[in-house]
């Protein structure tokens, strides 16, 4: 699976190619067509990222959401077959949101599947305990899908020993991670000094690795 090449994108499993999947997971839409795919995100750098590691020379457009004041979205559409089936074969399909279950990612790039998925749907909080003043913190990732928040945190665990919770709404699930796990599970993700990643969201993780007593309030990614 690991040298497996992308039909028509021509492109093969690396950390870059497993990252995008991860953005796809969470942002992603793939189109009832069997061939369109589209990334919608707030931030303009999730899609550029999309762009430069496949490849795509497609216009970065944008929309808006909501109701007034709209919020303003940035995304990239494109259309490939070969892609679009591959996704299927590894477990993404159309509206995915509530129903995905898992998607097979060789293990060696997994780590860059989750940041993937981080920059599109994870979260950081922190805040001061009143009393003692010591910093209580967490790193979450959120799907609308409790099965594929299941499968998630079972592989992580499996992968890399860290335990997580999951916590259940009406609608948005959380998978959390308190104190070391959180912290670990950071340290796994941007390993690499040259990851790719959202910068906004590695700079607060990097707070927390390099001191998180130096964070006074409330901070979210």
């Amino acid at each position: 699976m690991g040298r497996y090449r992308l039909p028509a994108l021509h492109v093969e499993w690396s950390a870059d190619v497993a990252y995008v999947i991860g953005l796809i997971t969470a942002d992603g839409c793939l189109s009832s067509d069997g061939r369109h795919l589209e990334l919608c995100s707030k931030d303009f750098e999730n899609v550029e990222h999309l762009r430069r590691c496949l490849g795509l020379r497609n216009t970065i457009g944008t929309k808006k959401r909501g109701r007034a004041p709209f919020r303003e979205y940035y995304r990239v559409q494109f259309g490939d077959v070969g892609f679009y089936r591959f996704l299927q074969t590894i477990g993404l399909h159309p509206r995915k949101s509530c129903t995905l279950e898992r998607v097979e990612v060789p293990r060696r790039y997994f780590a860059d599947f989750v940041r993937g998925l981080w920059d599109g749907d994870g979260c950081i909080t922190s805040a001061r305990h009143p009393e003692s003043r010591h910093l209580q913190w967490r790193a979450h990732l959120s799907s609308g899908s409790l099965p594929f928040l299941v499968w998630l945190g079972r592989t992580i665990q499996e992968l890399y020993g860290l335990t997580g919770d999951i916590h259940q709404t009406t609608r948005i699930h959380r998978l959390l991670y308190y104190k070391r796990e959180g912290s670990e599970l950071l340290r796994v993700m941007y390993k690499e000094r040259d990851a790719v990643c959202l910068s906004r969201k590695r700079r607060v993780a990097e707070r927390f690795m390099r001191d998180a007593a130096g964070v006074a309030e409330l901070v979210q990614a």
